[in-house]
């Protein structure tokens, strides 16, 4: 079964108020092409009761795929990156004094924070590249979706975002880590 937008679904999608953020990720990611179980990976557990709300409220339709299913997408670091319009700047981080910056270093803060930023930029290789970074299982794969993600960035928005971003990751992440992403210098 494959998960298709309903012209109520895609009106509430241009109108942008009448969805919460999820809602929209599930009714962006619901493209006839994808299933219901493919979906849930994308999103994460709470994917199966926001479905049936979308379907009960008639946003979506659940339909017999009639192709077979699309081969695995490759990783996002290795798919071709399309340019797409750069988001507003980001806002400008207040500086932390040295003593509270420290507190506040943590890879489960770098990780939250990673996530926000990719699902922001609202693109299929950003929701692949944030799951990757969510399902991180040990501080070697973070890092290198962290890295990944800063190459991402830098290739997608605009200069001044992506040195927004990691002057902030360069506030939280660990210190013995920042070699990892050369981020040991502003």
């Amino acid at each position: 079964m494959v998960m298709i937008k309903t012209d109520k679904a895609r009106q509430a999608l241009r109108d942008r108020g009448s969805l919460s953020v999820q809602e929209r990720q599930i009714l962006i990611l619901c493209d006839g092409n994808r299933s219901r179980q493919e979906i849930a990976r994308w999103v994460g557990d709470s994917a199966g009761s926001v479905l049936d709300a979308l379907i009960s409220a008639g946003y979506l339709d659940a339909q017999q795929s009639l192709a077979p299913p699309p081969p695995p997408r490759p990783a996002p670091a290795s798919a071709p990156v399309q340019q797409s319009p750069s988001p507003p700047a980001a806002p400008v981080y207040v500086e932390q004094t040295r003593a509270s910056q420290g507190s506040k270093r943590s890879l489960a803060g770098c990780k939250m924070y990673a996530v926000g930023i990719l699902q922001m930029q609202r693109s299929a290789d950003a929701m692949a590249l944030a799951v990757r970074v969510q399902q991180a299982g040990d501080e070697t794969e973070l890092l290198l979706g962290l890295v990944d993600m800063v190459t991402f960035l830098e290739q997608m928005t605009n200069t001044g975002y992506a040195d927004n971003v990691k002057t902030h990751l360069r506030q939280i992440l660990p210190e013995q880590y920042l070699g990892v992403l050369n981020l040991q210098t502003a």
